[in-house]
């Protein structure tokens, strides 16, 4: 029986596909053509118009935070007290970037040398995991300020963010870590089942965090 254990598709193009192996064996490439090509194809153009459609919102959302950055140091020539605000717009101002990218190169035909079937799989992993991770970082940290005025805002000792400062610390560097380590586990196992495991994982991990995050934004 065939078996994908010990190899991976590195590169795919219209006419030529390239796999790796760590072991050697006869190898065979074998190719399926749907028999609902018509569907496939719809469906295709309307994931292509999705993506699209999506790197333009956070396009929208880049030229916005950067408008407002430079509003912020016009108003107080500088950073001045303003450093949580600039802070926060800085790792959004970063996100988005790298979802532009990752987003608009998804749209991209398979062909295209710009398409993330050409990208190695850990700087594919990479360039997912750290949107994901500022993002995080920066509702996290509204979150805390926020809850932090609403418990602490009598006690004038500590600023409101020193009263959660290990805490969010503590976290943010632990689901950094996580995050890091399930995308990089991602990119160097080379089980297909493997990947479809660790990916399942990665979705439940991100879609929980986002869930806690959305909570806590809503209730403070």
């Amino acid at each position: 029986a065939w078996s994908t254990d010990g190899c991976y598709l590195a590169s795919l193009t219209a006419t030529a596909a390239t796999c790796v192996c760590n072991h050697l064996t006869e190898f065979a490439l074998m190719y399926e053509e749907s028999e609902r090509s018509t569907l496939c194809s719809s469906q295709s153009t309307f994931e292509v118009a999705s993506f699209y459609g999506l790197g333009a919102v956070y396009f929208v959302i880049l030229f916005l935070t950067t408008v407002q950055l430079l509003r912020i140091f016009a108003a107080q020539r500088g950073i001045g007290k303003a450093r949580l605000v600039v802070f926060v717009h800085v790792l959004m101002f970063l996100s988005c970037c790298f979802r532009v990218i990752l987003l608009f190169a998804r749209a991209v035909p398979v062909g295209s040398s710009f398409s993330v079937s050409q990208w190695r799989l850990s700087l594919l992993a990479i360039i997912i995991a750290i949107p994901f991770t500022l993002m995080f970082i920066a509702f996290t940290l509204l979150i805390a300020f926020w809850a932090a005025i609403f418990h602490y805002s009598m006690e004038l000792r500590k600023t409101p963010l020193q009263h959660v400062a290990p805490f969010l610390i503590s976290l943010n560097v632990f689901v950094t870590l996580t995050v890091t380590a399930l995308c990089v586990s991602f990119s160097v196992v080379n089980s297909r089942s493997s990947q479809e495991t660790i990916s399942r994982i990665i979705e439940g991990f991100l879609a929980g965090l986002s869930l806690l995050t959305a909570l806590g934004y809503f209730f403070y």
